[in-house]
């Protein structure tokens, strides 16, 4: 994922959640244009940043990073972590045969 990437995620769950640029700029403690300067490419996120964002929105970092809107699965990806190795590799193969 390129950096370009990271401010169009930002921006589809902002509007996902009908929160504007300056709203997100001021609940995590900017000027009113920081979010626009982000997402016109004026100014960079630093990682701080961004976990802040991704709280503000209700987005895990999970989510984030490895969703793809509506086919993304949360719960099952959590419940497949919690399994040990051996049990991982058994759901992935039934995964596999039921394509």
């Amino acid at each position: 994922m390129e950096y370009k990437d990271i401010i169009f995620r930002i921006a589809q769950f902002r509007d996902k959640r009908n929160m504007s640029a300056f709203e997100l700029s001021q609940i995590i403690g900017h000027s009113g244009s920081y979010m626009y300067r982000v997402e016109s490419g004026e100014i960079k996120l630093s990682v701080e940043t961004l976990l802040d964002i991704l709280k503000v929105l209700n987005v895990s970092v999970i989510e984030f990073f490895l969703g793809n809107g509506e086919n993304f699965d949360l719960e099952l990806l959590e419940a497949i972590n919690c399994l040990s190795k051996e049990n991982r590799n058994v759901v992935i193969d039934l995964i596999k045969k039921l394509k």
